[in-house]
């Protein structure tokens, strides 16, 4: 893969700074959810369950137990939502993380 530039999603130091103690799932999810938030210059998202497998390669229940971990210790924001073709999750970084 070549890098091109200047096409980047910036991450929050406070993210970056904190992902010690998240299993590798957890990481996988968050830049994700980084990547397509703060990518399209946005704080929230819509997110299926099938979108966020697809676009990190975890399996359905790698997805659920990682976005209730980072709800758990308060890096996401998670809210019902009405999706396409039925009910799924909006999602919004909390960009209070404590360390």
């Amino acid at each position: 893969m070549t890098i091109q530039g200047p096409n980047y999603t910036q991450i929050p130091n406070v993210i970056l700074d904190n992902l010690q103690g998240l299993k590798g799932a957890e990481v996988k999810v968050i830049m994700a959810i980084c990547r397509n938030t703060f990518g399209y210059h946005r704080t929230t998202n819509r997110f299926s369950l099938s979108y966020l497998q697809k676009i990190t390669g975890l399996s359905r229940q790698g997805v659920v137990n990682s976005t209730k971990k980072l709800v758990e210790i308060d890096w996401l924001n998670r809210h019902s939502a009405s999706l396409k073709g039925g009910q799924g999750w909006e999602y919004e970084i909390n960009l209070e993380v404590s360390g």
